[in-house]
């Protein structure tokens, strides 16, 4: 099952984090797992490519709409 998942939650992005921990454990329930974390420009992050079957794409947003009122 292919996975696509949204969350404001910036610590996925963050190595290590208990957020990034458990995203790391559904990746394994998943065929391919997309992570797309919505935070802005003031938090800026690089695309993290965990594993062949799970990356996590940060918006880096610095219009409001794609950071979802942060």
């Amino acid at each position: 099952m292919n996975v696509l998942m949204i969350t404001k939650d910036i610590n996925v992005l963050r190595d290590q984090s208990a957020a990034q921990m458990m995203i790391k454990k559904y990746a394994t329930l998943t065929k391919h797992l997309v992570v797309i974390v919505l935070n802005t420009h003031h938090n800026r992050y690089p695309i993290q490519k965990v594993s062949s079957s799970f990356l996590i794409i940060p918006t880096n947003s610095y219009i409001g709409f794609f950071a979802v009122f942060r």
